[in-house]
């Protein structure tokens, strides 16, 4: 079992260099992608799993890209890269919790 902590970390430093040198000319650059705690979650609420089920790094990658290839099918604009992908994963799980009131959202959502 691993902690998806220190790679979530990971992730985010690469997600913030990813669009400078040399890493904005990888050859990954559309497909890389880690896991974190909420896009973990996220995952788990879009395949109707419980929200606590680990995922192998191999088989969270190949379920992000599936939703990726799926998603960019249907996007009109530039694709979306598989860390796009990582973070609506994430922001679904803030979502999920606070419809199903497992947690309180930090801030107040405010609808026009």
């Amino acid at each position: 079992q691993t902690c998806a902590l220190p790679i979530f970390l990971a992730q985010q430093v690469v997600a913030d260099l990813m669009y400078v040198e040399p890493l904005i000319n990888a050859s990954d650059w559309h497909s890389f992608c880690a896991e974190g705690p909420g896009s973990i979650q996220g995952l788990n609420f879009v395949k109707g799993y419980p929200r606590k089920v680990k995922w192998k790094h191999a088989e969270f990658v190949k379920e992000v890209h599936f939703i990726q290839q799926y998603v960019n099918r249907r996007w009109e604009w530039e694709p979306l890269h598989a860390q796009n992908i990582t973070n609506g994963l994430c922001e679904f799980s803030k979502y999920k919790k606070a419809q199903l009131g497992i947690n309180t959202p930090r801030r107040k959502y405010r609808y026009a």
